[in-house]
């Protein structure tokens, strides 16, 4: 798993060609990637929290993602022939159903925890990309690849991932069925550190194997990532009458090592298609996912929108939130 080298918060970017979403670099044109390398993917997820001792599912949401990618030919050591796909990938979060109408932060997340041990406590949560100077997200970077052994019928896929840090905001509050209003400064800054990666699979054409987004992480059929995010304390969360409940929302929902999953359906999600370059358009933010044209699932092991992720053996559905 690569690690990747962040761009500092200040690094300007330059405006792409659909607003919103700054141009991407390129090893090969940077024209035809940033017009033509536009295609969105629908996700779904689950997370837990160690303070709350509570899983909960991540919404379906769409990110905006620009590939680009290249194939290379070798032979290996025992004479085959190989080509491996190479895929650099930008992603962008996109919030669908509500929750802003920019590229770069998440649909709006739910826990329902206890405050104090006793209290119910709701929180709506976003997870918010970082920004540069001009206001343009930097997305997740991820490169991933794999390779064909035309001779053995083997595709390889090694392990994928990609870290950043993201802002988590608290968007809503309710304590004991009272709605608390908060300032909308409530968050934890771009100090929050996701750290996501899939684990290596090799598929065996020649059985009749086929790809498992259960298991691997490909460029265009998806796939599935596991981690964590740490979620530094919260500032700036003031009621209108100046009572400030950061160390409260800190105590209920910070800490580190929160275990995240996330699974990706097929590459394909667009919005239409440009009327003079005849190119994919990516979703607009506040798209729902069923107007989002993604692509229909292939089989019941690669889906266009991927089911809701289960619970571990043992979590009742009925119960966590």
């Amino acid at each position: 798993m690569p690690l990747l080298l962040l761009p500092g918060a200040s690094d300007a970017q330059e405006q792409g060609p659909y607003p919103g979403l700054p141009e991407l670099p390129s090893e090969q044109d940077q024209a035809t990637r940033n017009t033509y390398g536009w295609l969105g993917v629908a996700q779904v997820g689950r997370a837990y929290s160690p303070v709350a001792q509570q899983w909960g599912r991540v919404p379906a949401g769409l990110l905006a993602t620009n590939i680009e990618f290249r194939t290379t030919e070798f032979t290996d050591d025992n004479g085959d022939l190989n080509v491996t796909a190479d895929y650099d990938i930008y992603a962008y979060l996109l919030p669908t159903g509500g929750g802003g109408d920019d590229y770069g932060v998440s649909p709006v997340i739910t826990i329902r925890t206890v405050a104090f041990g006793s209290i119910p406590t709701e929180v709506q949560l976003q997870l918010r990309q970082r920004r540069d100077t001009s206001d343009l997200p930097f997305g997740f970077h991820i490169e991933t690849q794999f390779t064909d052994n035309y001779a053995r019928q083997l595709r390889t896929y090694p392990p994928t991932g990609f870290e950043d840090v993201v802002d988590v905001a608290v968007l809503g509050l309710r304590i004991d069925a009272v709605d608390v209003p908060l300032a909308d400064t409530c968050a934890t800054g771009p100090s929050a550190r996701l750290a996501l990666a899939s684990e290596a699979v090799v598929v065996d054409q020649g059985a009749g194997e086929t790809f498992d987004q259960d298991r691997g992480f490909s460029g265009i059929e998806g796939g599935t990532l596991d981690g964590s995010l740490d979620i530094p304390p919260f500032t700036g969360c003031s009621t209108p009458d100046g009572d400030d409940l950061s160390a409260v929302l800190t105590s209920v929902i910070s800490g580190p090592g929160n275990p995240v999953t996330v699974k990706l359906g097929i590459l394909g999600c667009y919005y239409g298609f440009d009327e003079e370059t005849f190119a994919p358009l990516p979703a607009l933010p506040g798209t729902p996912i069923a107007e989002a044209g993604c692509a229909p699932d292939v089989s019941e092991d690669v889906e266009g929108i991927p089911s809701p992720l289960p619970f571990p053996e043992g979590v009742d559905d009925e119960v966590a939130p």
